[in-house]
């Protein structure tokens, strides 16, 4: 599990610092995200084992001094050799899960209407319909932009994504969701 994590943190870097490029956004997009939910369902499973070995190590330890008997001190010592592998595997999956996220932002800008850092700027459309006719799209490079002439009473549905720059090529993110503004007065 370690050496395979450690092949998609490599793979994943790579991308992410320019090295590699990727042709197919999307399917690897999918596939990323499919990666790191298996490693999310290992590391739960790893956290469940090592409690479940900690648990048992104070148990026998209870035991061990009540009791007062070799086996229980070396059924206390197993645990605890036991423990420790768990321990330092759960640590591994951890940090490997939290690299993947930060890689997976890295690589894909601005999805889920998150601030990106790596960001050159954003795209911002909006428009008074549900199904985006007569949209209107402005590119920012700030954080906060104020979008003037907007219809007092109406009902606008923005949306943003991210961009960063390629040499001189805009590569987007994925859309945000849709946020439904009703202007007043």
């Amino acid at each position: 599990m370690e050496k395979r994590l450690k092949q998609y943190l490599e793979l994943y870097r790579s991308v992410a610092e320019g090295e590699q490029e990727i042709e197919e956004r999307e399917s690897f997009r999918r596939e990323m995200l499919v990666q790191i939910q298996f490693f999310q369902h290992e590391r739960l499973i790893h956290l469940i084992v090592t409690v479940l070995f900690a648990l048992l190590a104070v148990i026998t330890i209870l035991a061990a001094l009540m009791i007062q008997e070799p086996a229980v001190l070396l059924l206390c010592l197993m645990f605890f050799v036991l423990l420790i592998p768990y321990i330092r595997h759960y640590y591994i999956l951890e940090n490997g899960v939290q690299k993947l996220y930060d890689y997976y932002d890295r690589i894909h800008p601005g999805l889920g209407g998150r601030r990106t850092t790596r960001a050159k700027g954003y795209q911002i459309c909006y428009s008074t319909s549900k199904k985006w006719k007569n949209k209107k799209i402005k590119l920012v490079t700030k954080n906060k932009v104020v979008i003037k002439n907007l219809k007092k009473k109406k009902t606008y549905y923005f949306r943003v994504r991210a961009y960063r720059l390629k040499g001189t090529k805009k590569v987007y993110g994925a859309w945000s969701s849709v946020k439904k503004i009703k202007i007043k007065k």
